[in-house]
């Protein structure tokens, strides 16, 4: 069985190990938004106006929605930073024993 496409290879967390914990916030963001519209379908409707809202528990849930939204394009961003090809290998620990 192979990964999903958006997980990172083993060679690309070498080069960059912060990929592992964006790709898992990421892929956390993704459920939350999918369990919030769930639990609150209204949140789903493009004609409702943003301000109508059902509950306060749908109101805070469209603020956790509208966080997401900014974190979300804040980890792309974050890896559209990242180098597409690497200048030089990863570096080598030759103090660690393992």
């Amino acid at each position: 069985m192979s990964p999903p496409a958006d997980l990172p290879r083993p060679q690309e967390l070498a080069l960059w190990p912060e990929l592992a914990v964006l790709v898992l916030l990421q892929h956390g963001l993704d459920m939350t938004v999918r369990a919030l519209v769930a639990a609150h379908p209204e949140l789903d409707c493009p004609e409702r106006p943003h301000w109508i809202l059902t509950s306060p528990a749908a109101t805070a849930a469209q603020s956790i929605l509208s966080h997401a939204d900014f974190l979300s394009r804040a980890l792309a961003r974050y890896r559209l930073t990242l180098p597409r090809e690497p200048n030089h290998p990863p570096p080598l620990h030759d103090d660690c024993p393992f």
